[in-house]
């Protein structure tokens, strides 16, 4: 038992370390991204479902459209489009699938011309066994594209592209049993 959960320990940190790593390297604190997800309305209709909440057969879509309207420091107006698709189901008594899109298409970021896109690509599949014990696995892609203009003239395409495959387990239990 105590192996169990050192090596459950050890594959959190390494979850931890992962996704901090990759979110802080690829910056999306930058889009303001963040504050769409900040109201709990709007977070329920971006989180995947919990196996169990759904019936085999049984699925969700979810859409969303936004607008985010961003002035900068600089009194730059860089508005954005941001277009979101969710699909979750269940398609046997134990497995389940968590997928999303989310694209945001070019915009104007900067004063000189400098354009950027985002997309990321997420998929999930869980298996749920004695209880709310789980096993998933995964893989998230994220991409982002800049078009940089040098005095209103192109000069070139940044292009960034970090894949996340992951794999972990949840386990529930009492240390009183």
């Amino acid at each position: 038992m105590k192996k169990l959960m050192v090596i459950l320990g050890i594959m959190m940190l390494m979850n931890l370390c992962i996704i901090s790593t990759a979110s802080a390297f690829i910056g999306i604190e930058n889009l303001n991204m963040l504050s769409i997800y900040e109201d709990s309305w709007v977070l329920d209709r971006f989180k995947p479902l919990e196996p169990g909440e759904l019936d085999v057969g049984e699925y969700r879509i979810s859409t969303n459209f936004g607008r985010i309207i961003n002035d900068d420091y600089n009194d730059y107006n860089s508005n954005l489009n941001n277009y979101y698709i969710g699909f979750d189901t269940a398609f046997e008594n134990d497995w389940y699938l968590n997928s999303s899109y989310n694209f945001t298409p070019y915009y104007q970021h900067s004063s000189q011309g400098d354009r950027s896109r985002y997309d990321n690509i997420n998929l999930m599949l869980t298996r749920s066994f004695n209880d709310d014990n789980q096993f998933y696995c995964g893989y998230s892609r994220i991409k982002n594209k800049e078009k940089e203009y040098d005095s209103g003239e192109f000069s070139h395409i940044k292009k960034d592209t970090n894949d996340l495959f992951f794999i972990g387990a949840e386990f529930y239990g009492s240390f009183l049993d």
